[in-house]
């Protein structure tokens, strides 16, 4: 396993109120030529909300879908509707949001690109440009954060994996080329629950 180089930079923040979220729902997204499918698994039997949207690089939106997550929902989502361009995938649920870049090709094609994840008032922020990924965490984190990073070739070697107390206030910046692959399966896992995505450097 390689050895990331991480840039620890202690920040000076101020402590957000919190309101109290539950984490019940995991996710995994793929995408298959125009359709990107999202795979939905709730901890409890109980209807989650979850809103999507697709807007392009202007802000324009296109598409708007709010769904009912129970135990387990698969949502596909097909883009061959749209013209060729770079549009924002955004989902929204619990105290979450979750916005992927993606490029349509002239063939129809989906790339999915940067990655961003935050929480509302909940302590941490994930975002990866390039070949760059920084996370941020404050005091008002209240339980750890894990970023497990996997080859994606179905063989679930492990890259490299670390882990995010509560209460530091820090970012920390990861410089993903020492991953060696240009592919990999990210998964952010927080308390019970995990976040996962395929993500492809360019």
């Amino acid at each position: 396993m390689k050895k990331l180089t991480i840039l620890i930079v202690t920040l000076l923040l101020n402590v957000l109120s919190i309101a109290s979220f539950a984490n019940d729902i995991s996710y995994t997204i793929s995408v298959k030529k125009s359709v990107v499918a999202i795979n939905f698994s709730s901890l409890i039997n109980e209807n989650k909300d979850v809103k999507i949207k697709v807007l392009d690089d202007e802000g324009h939106q296109f598409l708007e879908e709010n769904l009912s997550v129970n135990e387990s929902t698969l949502e596909e989502i097909d883009m061959s509707s749209l013209e060729k361009g770079t549009y924002v995938f955004k989902m929204t649920f619990e105290d979450k949001v979750v916005t992927r870049e993606f490029k349509l090709s002239k063939s129809k094609r989906v790339s999915m690109r940067d990655y961003t994840m935050h929480t509302k008032n909940r302590g941490f922020v994930v975002k990866m440009q390039g070949t760059v990924m920084k996370v941020e965490t404050t005091s008002v984190l209240t339980e750890n954060v894990n970023l497990v990073f996997k080859s994606p070739s179905g063989d679930d070697e492990l890259l490299y994996e670390t882990t995010f107390l509560p209460g530091e206030n820090a970012i920390t910046s990861i410089d993903l080329r020492s991953l060696g692959v240009t592919q990999f399966i990210l998964n952010v896992v927080e308390n019970d629950v995990t976040y996962s995505d395929r993500i492809t450097m360019f």
